[in-house]
Protein backbone atom coordinates (compact mmCIF):
# COMPACT_ATOMS: atom_id res chain seq x y z
CA UNK A 1 0.00 0.00 0.00
CA UNK A 2 1.64 3.32 -1.11
CA UNK A 3 1.84 6.04 1.85
CA UNK A 4 -0.57 8.72 1.17
CA UNK A 5 0.85 12.39 1.96
CA UNK A 6 -1.56 16.09 2.31
CA UNK A 7 -4.80 16.96 3.53
CA UNK A 8 -6.52 13.43 4.89
CA UNK A 9 -9.83 12.71 3.03
CA UNK A 10 -12.34 11.33 5.53
CA UNK A 11 -15.92 9.88 4.34
CA UNK A 12 -18.60 9.90 6.39
CA UNK A 13 -21.32 7.39 6.21
CA UNK A 14 -25.03 7.08 7.51
CA UNK A 15 -28.26 5.17 7.09
CA UNK A 16 -29.79 7.13 9.58
CA UNK A 17 -32.31 9.64 8.10
CA UNK A 18 -33.08 12.08 11.09
CA UNK A 19 -32.35 11.59 15.24
CA UNK A 20 -28.99 11.49 17.08
CA UNK A 21 -27.11 9.72 14.90
CA UNK A 22 -27.68 12.92 11.89
CA UNK A 23 -26.94 15.14 14.90
CA UNK A 24 -23.50 13.50 15.73
CA UNK A 25 -22.07 13.41 12.39
CA UNK A 26 -23.00 17.03 11.71
CA UNK A 27 -21.24 17.95 14.76
CA UNK A 28 -17.77 16.37 13.41
CA UNK A 29 -17.66 18.51 10.51
CA UNK A 30 -16.17 21.65 12.48
CA UNK A 31 -13.47 20.05 14.29
CA UNK A 32 -12.28 17.88 11.07
CA UNK A 33 -12.82 20.88 8.63
CA UNK A 34 -10.83 22.83 11.44
CA UNK A 35 -7.98 20.85 11.34
CA UNK A 36 -7.22 20.95 7.65
CA UNK A 37 -9.25 17.52 6.77
CA UNK A 38 -11.07 17.19 3.13
CA UNK A 39 -14.38 15.90 4.55
CA UNK A 40 -17.29 14.02 2.52
CA UNK A 41 -20.31 12.69 3.50
CA UNK A 42 -22.86 9.80 2.35
CA UNK A 43 -26.07 9.39 3.75
CA UNK A 44 -29.60 9.77 2.59
CA UNK A 45 -30.83 12.68 0.66
CA UNK A 46 -33.58 12.92 3.33
CA UNK A 47 -30.98 14.05 5.81
CA UNK A 48 -30.54 17.02 3.73
CA UNK A 49 -26.45 16.38 4.04
CA UNK A 50 -25.78 16.85 7.60
CA UNK A 51 -24.92 20.11 7.40
CA UNK A 52 -22.59 19.36 4.33
CA UNK A 53 -23.62 21.60 2.16
CA UNK A 54 -23.61 24.32 4.62
CA UNK A 55 -19.66 23.78 5.24
CA UNK A 56 -18.67 23.60 1.52
CA UNK A 57 -17.89 19.60 1.76
CA UNK A 58 -19.16 17.17 -0.86
CA UNK A 59 -22.35 15.20 -0.31
CA UNK A 60 -23.13 12.03 -1.66
CA UNK A 61 -26.66 11.03 -1.59
CA UNK A 62 -26.78 7.00 -0.83
CA UNK A 63 -30.30 5.22 0.17
CA UNK A 64 -28.88 2.38 2.43
CA UNK A 65 -32.03 0.24 3.09
CA UNK A 66 -33.59 0.26 6.58
CA UNK A 67 -34.54 -3.87 6.06
CA UNK A 68 -32.62 -6.16 3.89
CA UNK A 69 -33.75 -5.92 0.63
CA UNK A 70 -31.34 -7.31 -2.65
CA UNK A 71 -32.16 -4.10 -5.88
CA UNK A 72 -31.32 -0.80 -3.24
CA UNK A 73 -28.63 -2.76 -1.62
CA UNK A 74 -27.03 -3.28 -4.69
CA UNK A 75 -27.61 0.48 -5.88
CA UNK A 76 -26.66 1.53 -2.40
CA UNK A 77 -23.41 -0.72 -2.61
CA UNK A 78 -22.76 1.21 -6.09
CA UNK A 79 -22.95 4.64 -4.65
CA UNK A 80 -20.97 3.97 -1.97
CA UNK A 81 -18.15 2.62 -3.43
CA UNK A 82 -18.03 5.40 -5.94
CA UNK A 83 -18.19 7.88 -2.52
CA UNK A 84 -15.37 5.93 -0.88
CA UNK A 85 -12.75 4.85 -3.41
CA UNK A 86 -9.71 6.86 -2.73
CA UNK A 87 -10.62 7.86 1.03
CA UNK A 88 -7.98 8.30 3.68
CA UNK A 89 -10.27 7.10 6.50
CA UNK A 90 -14.17 5.75 5.80
CA UNK A 91 -16.08 6.33 9.22
CA UNK A 92 -19.33 5.12 9.15
CA UNK A 93 -22.21 5.34 11.85
CA UNK A 94 -24.84 2.73 13.04
CA UNK A 95 -24.89 -1.06 12.16
CA UNK A 96 -26.12 -0.71 8.66
CA UNK A 97 -23.78 1.93 7.27
CA UNK A 98 -20.98 -0.09 8.77
CA UNK A 99 -22.45 -3.36 7.09
CA UNK A 100 -22.37 -1.34 3.92
CA UNK A 101 -19.56 0.90 3.95
CA UNK A 102 -17.51 -2.33 4.77
CA UNK A 103 -18.89 -4.29 2.07
CA UNK A 104 -17.93 -0.86 -0.56
CA UNK A 105 -14.55 -0.77 1.54
CA UNK A 106 -12.93 -3.83 0.94
CA UNK A 107 -9.72 -3.00 -0.82
CA UNK A 108 -6.93 -1.37 -0.44
CA UNK A 109 -8.54 1.52 -1.98
CA UNK A 110 -9.92 2.34 1.41
CA UNK A 111 -7.04 1.92 3.90
CA UNK A 112 -8.94 2.48 7.38
CA UNK A 113 -12.30 1.71 8.21
CA UNK A 114 -13.98 2.82 11.27
CA UNK A 115 -17.74 1.98 12.86
CA UNK A 116 -19.38 3.89 15.63
CA UNK A 117 -22.30 1.42 17.02
CA UNK A 118 -24.53 4.28 18.76
CA UNK A 119 -27.16 1.48 19.60
CA UNK A 120 -28.28 -2.08 20.06
CA UNK A 121 -28.91 -4.01 16.31
CA UNK A 122 -31.97 -3.69 14.69
CA UNK A 123 -35.56 -3.99 15.50
CA UNK A 124 -36.85 -5.97 18.57
CA UNK A 125 -38.47 -9.55 18.51
CA UNK A 126 -37.65 -12.65 18.65
CA UNK A 127 -34.70 -12.81 15.95
CA UNK A 128 -32.97 -9.73 17.26
CA UNK A 129 -30.57 -10.93 19.46
CA UNK A 130 -28.86 -13.65 16.49
CA UNK A 131 -28.96 -11.18 14.10
CA UNK A 132 -27.10 -8.82 16.68
CA UNK A 133 -24.70 -11.71 17.21
CA UNK A 134 -23.84 -11.91 13.46
CA UNK A 135 -24.08 -8.25 12.94
CA UNK A 136 -21.54 -7.16 15.72
CA UNK A 137 -19.40 -10.64 14.19
CA UNK A 138 -18.90 -9.50 10.53
CA UNK A 139 -18.57 -6.04 11.88
CA UNK A 140 -15.69 -6.74 13.58
CA UNK A 141 -14.00 -8.26 10.50
CA UNK A 142 -15.05 -5.30 8.43
CA UNK A 143 -13.53 -2.52 10.40
CA UNK A 144 -10.36 -1.62 11.91
CA UNK A 145 -12.24 0.16 15.47
CA UNK A 146 -15.82 -0.28 16.03
CA UNK A 147 -16.36 2.85 18.81
CA UNK A 148 -19.33 1.96 20.72
CA UNK A 149 -21.17 4.76 22.59
CA UNK A 150 -22.49 2.97 25.78
CA UNK A 151 -20.52 0.01 27.80
CA UNK A 152 -23.66 -2.09 27.14
CA UNK A 153 -23.11 -1.64 23.48
CA UNK A 154 -19.82 -2.74 23.94
CA UNK A 155 -20.22 -5.52 26.15
CA UNK A 156 -22.89 -7.16 23.41
CA UNK A 157 -19.85 -6.22 20.56
CA UNK A 158 -16.74 -7.71 22.70
CA UNK A 159 -19.37 -10.80 23.79
CA UNK A 160 -20.37 -11.31 19.81
CA UNK A 161 -16.31 -11.68 18.53
CA UNK A 162 -14.11 -11.95 22.01
CA UNK A 163 -11.01 -12.47 19.22
CA UNK A 164 -11.32 -8.97 18.05
CA UNK A 165 -12.69 -7.16 22.04
CA UNK A 166 -9.43 -4.93 22.00
CA UNK A 167 -10.12 -3.08 18.82
CA UNK A 168 -13.72 -2.17 20.77
CA UNK A 169 -13.54 1.34 22.05
CA UNK A 170 -16.15 3.03 24.61
CA UNK A 171 -16.31 6.94 23.30
CA UNK A 172 -19.63 8.55 25.08
CA UNK A 173 -21.22 10.75 22.36
CA UNK A 174 -22.68 14.47 23.72
CA UNK A 175 -25.04 16.57 22.92
CA UNK A 176 -24.53 20.77 22.57
CA UNK A 177 -24.97 21.42 26.41
CA UNK A 178 -25.48 25.61 25.67
CA UNK A 179 -28.45 26.60 27.44
CA UNK A 180 -31.67 27.55 26.65
CA UNK A 181 -32.28 31.47 27.44
CA UNK A 182 -35.19 31.24 30.04
CA UNK A 183 -37.72 33.45 27.40
CA UNK A 184 -36.86 31.35 24.86
CA UNK A 185 -38.12 28.66 26.81
CA UNK A 186 -41.15 30.15 28.06
CA UNK A 187 -41.91 31.27 24.05
CA UNK A 188 -41.84 27.29 23.27
CA UNK A 189 -44.47 26.51 26.20
CA UNK A 190 -46.92 29.44 25.34
CA UNK A 191 -47.03 28.15 22.10
CA UNK A 192 -48.63 25.11 22.75
CA UNK A 193 -51.66 27.27 24.69
CA UNK A 194 -51.38 25.75 27.85
CA UNK A 195 -53.36 27.07 30.78
CA UNK A 196 -51.78 28.42 33.32
CA UNK A 197 -50.54 25.63 36.04
CA UNK A 198 -51.39 22.86 33.54
CA UNK A 199 -48.03 20.62 33.83
CA UNK A 200 -46.28 19.71 30.39
CA UNK A 201 -44.36 16.21 29.98
CA UNK A 202 -41.73 16.42 26.93
CA UNK A 203 -40.03 13.42 24.82
CA UNK A 204 -38.46 13.69 22.12
CA UNK A 205 -36.87 11.30 19.39
CA UNK A 206 -38.18 9.31 16.41
CA UNK A 207 -41.66 8.10 16.03
CA UNK A 208 -40.23 4.43 15.90
CA UNK A 209 -40.71 1.26 17.72
CA UNK A 210 -37.83 1.57 19.59
CA UNK A 211 -38.64 4.67 21.28
CA UNK A 212 -41.42 3.56 23.03
CA UNK A 213 -43.31 6.35 22.50
CA UNK A 214 -46.64 3.96 22.44
CA UNK A 215 -45.66 3.36 26.17
CA UNK A 216 -45.80 6.64 27.15
CA UNK A 217 -49.29 7.15 25.31
CA UNK A 218 -50.77 4.42 27.44
CA UNK A 219 -48.89 6.25 30.30
CA UNK A 220 -50.50 9.45 29.91
CA UNK A 221 -53.92 7.53 30.08
CA UNK A 222 -53.29 6.83 33.82
CA UNK A 223 -52.16 10.19 34.88
CA UNK A 224 -55.29 11.40 35.99
CA UNK A 225 -56.11 13.98 38.68
CA UNK A 226 -57.16 17.48 38.73
CA UNK A 227 -54.93 18.68 36.01
CA UNK A 228 -53.48 16.08 34.07
CA UNK A 229 -50.35 17.03 32.22
CA UNK A 230 -50.23 17.67 28.84
CA UNK A 231 -47.45 14.94 27.01
CA UNK A 232 -45.69 16.90 23.92
CA UNK A 233 -43.78 14.25 21.91
CA UNK A 234 -41.14 15.80 19.36
CA UNK A 235 -39.92 13.74 16.03
CA UNK A 236 -41.41 12.25 12.80
CA UNK A 237 -41.38 8.80 11.86
CA UNK A 238 -42.97 5.58 10.65
CA UNK A 239 -45.10 4.64 13.77
CA UNK A 240 -47.45 7.84 13.67
CA UNK A 241 -50.25 6.46 12.22
CA UNK A 242 -50.17 3.56 14.95
CA UNK A 243 -49.63 6.36 17.34
CA UNK A 244 -52.60 8.43 16.01
CA UNK A 245 -54.69 5.74 16.36
CA UNK A 246 -53.91 5.00 19.89
CA UNK A 247 -54.30 8.36 20.71
CA UNK A 248 -57.75 8.57 19.29
CA UNK A 249 -58.83 5.09 21.20
CA UNK A 250 -57.69 6.19 24.85
CA UNK A 251 -59.67 9.72 23.73
CA UNK A 252 -56.42 11.43 24.48
CA UNK A 253 -56.50 13.76 21.13
CA UNK A 254 -56.20 16.63 23.75
CA UNK A 255 -53.65 15.85 25.62
CA UNK A 256 -51.20 13.68 23.60
CA UNK A 257 -50.12 15.77 20.71
CA UNK A 258 -47.43 14.32 18.45
CA UNK A 259 -45.21 17.92 17.32
CA UNK A 260 -43.32 16.54 14.44
CA UNK A 261 -40.12 17.50 14.19
CA UNK A 262 -39.28 20.99 15.66
CA UNK A 263 -36.81 23.46 15.61
CA UNK A 264 -37.59 24.35 19.30
CA UNK A 265 -37.70 21.06 20.43
CA UNK A 266 -34.64 21.69 22.52
CA UNK A 267 -36.29 24.90 24.15
CA UNK A 268 -39.55 22.77 24.90
CA UNK A 269 -37.45 20.70 27.13
CA UNK A 270 -36.23 23.53 28.71
CA UNK A 271 -39.87 24.06 29.51
CA UNK A 272 -40.59 20.64 30.49
CA UNK A 273 -41.72 19.99 34.13
CA UNK A 274 -40.91 16.48 33.67
CA UNK A 275 -38.79 14.71 30.65
CA UNK A 276 -39.71 11.40 29.86
CA UNK A 277 -37.97 8.76 27.73
CA UNK A 278 -39.39 5.59 27.57
CA UNK A 279 -37.33 3.66 25.08
CA UNK A 280 -37.33 -0.21 24.19
CA UNK A 281 -33.18 0.39 24.05
CA UNK A 282 -30.99 3.16 23.30
CA UNK A 283 -27.27 3.94 23.43
CA UNK A 284 -26.22 7.36 24.32
CA UNK A 285 -29.06 9.52 23.78
CA UNK A 286 -29.11 13.20 22.89
CA UNK A 287 -32.11 14.07 23.60
CA UNK A 288 -31.53 12.78 27.45
CA UNK A 289 -28.42 14.81 27.50
CA UNK A 290 -30.07 17.92 26.35
CA UNK A 291 -33.01 17.05 29.30
CA UNK A 292 -29.91 17.17 31.47
CA UNK A 293 -28.03 20.05 30.65
CA UNK A 294 -31.27 21.88 31.13
CA UNK A 295 -31.85 20.47 34.80
CA UNK A 296 -35.27 18.81 33.67
CA UNK A 297 -36.29 15.76 36.46
CA UNK A 298 -36.04 12.63 33.98
CA UNK A 299 -38.46 9.93 34.30
CA UNK A 300 -36.70 7.24 32.00
CA UNK A 301 -37.08 3.68 30.81
CA UNK A 302 -33.66 1.73 32.49
CA UNK A 303 -32.06 0.40 29.13
CA UNK A 304 -28.95 0.45 27.04
CA UNK A 305 -27.06 3.55 28.11
CA UNK A 306 -29.61 5.37 30.03
CA UNK A 307 -28.77 4.11 33.20
CA UNK A 308 -25.28 5.39 32.64
CA UNK A 309 -25.95 8.66 31.74
CA UNK A 310 -28.47 9.01 34.49
CA UNK A 311 -25.37 7.88 37.32
CA UNK A 312 -27.95 4.74 37.81
CA UNK A 313 -30.79 6.50 39.19
CA UNK A 314 -29.21 9.37 40.91
CA UNK A 315 -29.99 11.89 38.29
CA UNK A 316 -33.85 10.47 37.52
CA UNK A 317 -35.77 8.37 37.99
CA UNK A 318 -36.05 4.83 36.22
CA UNK A 319 -38.56 2.68 35.44
CA UNK A 320 -38.93 -0.98 33.97
CA UNK A 321 -39.21 -0.88 30.46
CA UNK A 322 -42.67 -1.20 28.47
CA UNK A 323 -44.52 -0.52 31.88
CA UNK A 324 -46.62 2.42 31.54
CA UNK A 325 -48.01 2.09 35.33
CA UNK A 326 -44.55 2.75 36.22
CA UNK A 327 -44.11 5.08 34.00
CA UNK A 328 -46.85 6.55 34.55
CA UNK A 329 -46.58 6.75 38.23
CA UNK A 330 -43.08 8.05 38.08
CA UNK A 331 -44.31 10.77 36.10
CA UNK A 332 -46.61 11.44 38.82
CA UNK A 333 -44.24 11.52 41.40
CA UNK A 334 -42.15 14.38 39.69
CA UNK A 335 -45.26 16.43 38.81
CA UNK A 336 -46.66 15.96 42.59
CA UNK A 337 -43.52 16.46 44.47
CA UNK A 338 -41.51 19.84 43.96
CA UNK A 339 -38.73 18.65 46.20
CA UNK A 340 -38.33 15.96 44.58
CA UNK A 341 -38.19 17.50 40.54
CA UNK A 342 -36.19 20.09 42.48
CA UNK A 343 -33.66 17.30 43.74
CA UNK A 344 -33.44 15.48 40.29
CA UNK A 345 -33.31 19.22 38.31
CA UNK A 346 -30.01 19.64 40.85
CA UNK A 347 -29.11 16.22 39.80
CA UNK A 348 -29.51 16.63 35.71
CA UNK A 349 -27.11 19.39 35.94
CA UNK A 350 -24.31 17.60 37.48
CA UNK A 351 -24.46 14.29 35.26
CA UNK A 352 -24.76 16.77 32.13
CA UNK A 353 -21.60 18.61 33.30
CA UNK A 354 -20.03 15.10 33.71
CA UNK A 355 -20.61 14.20 30.59
CA UNK A 356 -18.65 14.76 27.11
CA UNK A 357 -20.50 16.96 25.23
CA UNK A 358 -20.68 17.48 21.02
CA UNK A 359 -17.46 19.59 21.11
CA UNK A 360 -15.16 17.59 22.90
CA UNK A 361 -17.03 13.92 21.46
CA UNK A 362 -15.91 16.19 17.87
CA UNK A 363 -12.35 16.38 19.09
CA UNK A 364 -11.83 12.76 20.46
CA UNK A 365 -13.25 11.48 17.13
CA UNK A 366 -10.44 13.63 14.97
CA UNK A 367 -7.89 12.31 17.74
CA UNK A 368 -8.86 9.05 16.83
CA UNK A 369 -8.38 9.82 13.34
CA UNK A 370 -4.92 11.20 13.41
CA UNK A 371 -3.75 8.40 15.56
CA UNK A 372 -5.05 5.56 13.36
CA UNK A 373 -3.45 7.74 9.96
CA UNK A 374 -0.38 8.17 11.94
CA UNK A 375 -0.59 12.07 10.93
CA UNK A 376 -2.19 15.22 11.01
CA UNK A 377 -5.43 15.67 9.06
CA UNK A 378 -4.23 18.82 7.72
CA UNK A 379 -1.37 16.69 6.01
CA UNK A 380 2.71 17.05 7.14
CA UNK A 381 4.24 14.40 9.62
CA UNK A 382 3.07 14.26 13.52
CA UNK A 383 4.80 16.33 15.87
Amino acid sequence: MIARTGAARIVLVTAQTTGGIGRHVSSLLPELLGRGARVEVAAPRATGGLGAEAAGTPFWPVEIPRLPSPVPAVSALRELKRALDGADLVHAHGVRAGLAAGAAARSDAVPHLIVTIHNAVFESGSTRRGAESVAHRMLALLSEQRICVSEDVARAARAAAPAKAGSVLVMPVGADPTPVEPAEAAAAREKLGLEAGRPLVVSVGRLDPQKGFDVLVEAAARMNGTSPPIVVICGEGPARPELEERIRALGLGGRVRLLGNRKDAKALIAAADAFCMPSRWEGSPLALHEALAAGRPVVAAAVGGIPELLTFGQAGLLVPPEDPGALAAAVGRVLADRSLAERLGARALEAAEAWPDAATTARRVADLYEKILGRPLGGGQPE
